[in-house]
């Protein structure tokens, strides 16, 4: 899902790629970290869901489920599910093996939304062998 929205400059600042994702999640932080975006773009705004009330009210107030997929905001528009880990991969820094694989992967929409079902259920199987809970 993409949004056209008017946002909430203290948790998407302009000019800034913001990424609100499930600190609680290895994978999720990691696929974040090696994005390799702030490299690119020189500003990258991390986003931890797990530990900001305020952004959780948002992410809420626009009838999304963190739980259900991360969130991408990006020159005015939010990318959502399989669509936040498309922009992801388009805005990544190809410098890395594994970047180029992960970009070359999720930059076809297709692909993404085909996966991202797969990727949540392993998320929800990874976080209860961890014993955390869903935000």
């Amino acid at each position: 899902m993409i949004l056209d929205i008017k946002t909430n400059s203290k948790i998407f600042p302009k000019n800034e790629v913001t990424i609100i994702y499930d600190d609680g999640c290895p994978v999720c932080s990691y696929y974040v970290s090696f994005s390799t975006i702030k490299e690119k773009f020189g500003k990258l705004n991390l986003l931890k869901a797990r530990s900001n009330e305020e952004v959780l009210k948002y992410v809420k107030s626009l009838n999304l489920d963190i739980n259900e997929g991360m969130i991408v905001y990006f020159e005015e528009k939010l990318y959502y599910g399989h669509d936040a880990i498309n922009i992801i991969s388009i805005l990544g820094n190809k410098k890395t093996i594994k970047n180029r694989l992960a970009i070359s992967i999720f930059k076809h929409k297709l692909i993404s939304k085909a996966l991202y079902p797969i990727l949540k259920i392993g998320r929800r199987i990874l976080l209860i062998i961890l014993g955390k809970k869903l935000i």
